[in-house]
């Protein structure tokens, strides 16, 4: 088989889906997530596409066409897929921007097919596979059709498959079509939305993926140049270059069973669903009711904190934040006739391995303590034991065993050994997926917030054996900005702060992950702690007047005392576990903020800082890129905080 190219289609903006999302707030987890990064079946819809096709022994390269926005998202997805493209020895992704930044803009899906193919053009692909990254063939497999390409005399082909209803035709691309003498199916014709069924010769609907051999890489760019005095609406969805293509050439016609496709919420419900359903002809679970109709999805977000780490662990004081620009942990709940945890290789430290270099590469990007699967059994342990003890009262459920099973399949792209909360973040996610699968919330089951973070704590202290402190469980349940203060002892007392007078953060890192486990470097902090190591309670004192101070900076608007606070923090936290331990690399973070003409102090545990200029001011674009030039030079991430806004927790 000759090499192939895989052109994944990604630039749109989801705008139906988005306006669709606004007005229905239990999916607000899905906010501003692209179309091809929307989760099925506990991964997103791309990496099924790429799934698929790593089995191919031929791949060349593999492009994603984004847009400008989206594509700190799409850069996120590929780092996350890295694990699996290792293990799988396939290729890795090339991420291109079509340079458009909002739907006003956009360039149009031919736009994006011609400079995926352009690329292509460049590599030692023979063929090139392009498919719209919103779709999907769920529970087949289309290798058969490419190999079948592969030895055909034809140079172009197309997919389709056949309408339950005719009157759905109306939506949708149709083809006429004919056979020729060696069986093949040809296209004569693509009609969009034809408005009269009548006059239609067959009941096959185009679905888009598309097949091209070497000579028609440059079909779309040559229909964009014959057509560029025509709006876009007439030269943006993909059926006008395969109407022009099926004119000029012989174009096949390769049959699947059945398309999904996310085009708004009500799509995305039902390719869930079909996706994730059970198949096997076993005794059918009966769905919880909300389950008919939404998804089970269980989302959290990491944290950074502000001032006043790690005093929390020690009866302190801290304020954090939650933020969205690193990723997020994803849990997906569906029905199954067991209660099971699919392993997600992405998260979890591998029992096989190719060779030792592929052991050392595992370990030097996430680590030997590294992996989901036992968070999401200890989460779900928890949310088993707060549902006992709460929600069964007054119900006729008498028994935890009478609910109905599900199977959880999670993800997370946040990154490991940062000190952001990720272990917090999957847990959460964790409990609103179960929530949700049975038809409630996490408030509806007990309104008390401070049960809820305690037991979330308590999932990795007493479950297990992780040490932490004790704001990541409730900012992962507030988001926003909070102060938290635990001097009194027992589960502390939260106070919202207004995030949006935050100033302007950034983050930097080093791609190796040079931080700790958080349960080892705050379970040796603990220990001294218990001790009555006069060290760590003079530090922890000054913390907490470090986040007394940072607090009536906000509420006054006059941030210009922080970056002495950071500073102070940081030389705070060195105090407390001394620079051997807090190791070389994550020194380094601080001195290259310095340089680059910042303030910086650790995120949590280590390996992560969070950057203020100082002095303290709104920087221009000259300035911003003249810092990231300092610390990419130092081989470190430079990226800015966005912070998610605060939330009622009863929503969750």
């Amino acid at each position: 088989m000759h090499s192939f190219g895989i052109v994944l289609l990604a630039a749109g903006y989801g705008t139906r889906l988005a306006a669709d999302i606004s007005q229905q707030p239990h999916f607000h987890q899905l906010a501003n997530t692209p179309k091809p990064l929307l989760p099925l079946a506990g991964r997103p819809i791309l990496s099924h596409w790429i799934r698929q096709l790593s089995v191919l022994p031929c791949i060349s390269s593999v492009v994603v066409v984004t847009n400008a926005l989206h594509y700190p998202l799409y850069r996120s997805w590929a780092a996350q897929l890295s694990a699996f493209m290792h293990h799988a020895n396939a290729p890795q992704v090339h991420l291109l921007s079509d340079a458009s930044t909002c739907n006003h803009n956009r360039l149009g899906a031919i736009k994006a097919i011609a400079l995926g193919l352009h690329h292509l053009d460049t590599t030692a692909a023979r063929n090139a596979i392009i498919i719209a990254g919103d779709c999907l063939f769920p529970h087949q497999s289309i290798l058969p059709h490419i190999q079948q390409f592969c030895r055909s005399q034809y140079h172009a082909a197309a997919f389709a498959y056949r309408l339950h209803h005719i009157s759905d035709s109306r939506k949708r691309g149709m083809f006429s079509t004919r056979i020729m003498h060696d069986g093949t199916t040809i296209a004569t014709q693509l009609i969009e939305k034809p408005q009269h069924t009548a006059s239609l010769t067959s009941d096959l609907a185009s679905a888009p993926v598309y097949m091209l051999k070497k000579d028609r890489f440059g079909s779309a760019q040559q229909f964009l140049q014959q057509h560029s005095d025509q709006p876009l609406s007439k030269r943006d969805a993909p059926g006008f270059w395969l109407s022009w293509l099926i004119a000029q050439h012989a174009v096949c016609i390769y049959t699947v069973r059945h398309r999904l496709d996310v085009g708004n919420l009500e799509h995305y419900k039902t390719a869930l669903w079909t996706l994730t359903l059970p198949t096997h002809s076993s005794s059918a679970v009966p769905l919880p009711p909300r389950c008919a109709s939404e998804p089970a999805i269980g989302r959290a977000y990491p944290r950074v904190g502000i001032l006043g780490n790690p005093s929390d662990g020690f009866q302190g004081k801290v304020i954090s934040a939650s933020i969205s620009s690193e990723g997020y942990a994803e849990v997906v709940a569906n029905p199954s006739d067991k209660f099971t945890i699919t392993p997600n290789e992405h998260n979890e430290f591998f029992v096989h391995f190719d060779n030792l270099s592929h052991l050392l590469h595992r370990f030097e990007e996430k680590g030997i303590y590294f992996s989901a699967r036992p968070l999401i059994g200890a989460a779900s342990i928890t949310f088993a034991n707060i549902y006992h003890k709460y929600k069964l009262k007054g119900e006729h459920i008498t028994s935890i065993a009478s609910l109905h099973n599900c199977n959880l399949t999670y993800s997370t792209n946040i990154p490991m050994k940062l000190g952001l909360s990720g272990s917090s973040a999957l847990i959460l996610a964790t409990l609103r997926a179960l929530a949700r699968f049975h038809n409630t919330t996490l408030e509806q089951i007990c309104p008390d917030i401070k049960v809820w973070a305690d037991a979330m704590r308590k999932a990795e202290v007493e479950i297990l054996g992780i040490a932490g402190g004790r704001q990541d469980p409730v900012m992962a349940l507030m988001q926003g900005c909070v102060l938290m203060d635990f001097t009194g002892g027992g589960l502390g007392t939260y106070e919202r702060l207004d995030e949006t007078l935050l100033p302007d953060m950034w983050l930097c890192y080093h791609d190796k992950r040079a931080g700790e486990s958080s349960g080892k470097v705050h379970g040796n902090l603990r220990a001294r702690y218990a001790r009555g190591d006069e060290t760590i309670t003079r530090a922890v004192r000054e913390l907490i007047d470090l986040a007394d101070e940072g607090t009536k900076m906000l509420k006054s608007g006059d941030w210009q005392g922080l970056p002495r606070c950071f500073d102070r923090n940081f030389e705070l936290r060195v105090e407390l576990v001394g620079a051997d331990a807090i190791g070389d690399v994550n020194m380094n973070l601080t001195r290259v903020a310095r340089e680059a003409g910042f303030s910086a102090k650790m995120t949590g545990s280590g390996g992560c800082a969070v950057c203020i200029p100082n002095p303290l001011r709104k920087l221009s674009p000259e300035e911003i890129n003249s810092a990231r030039s300092v610390f990419t030079n130092n081989g470190l991430v430079f990226r800015k905080v966005k912070v998610l806004s605060s939330r009622p927790w009863q929503t969750s």
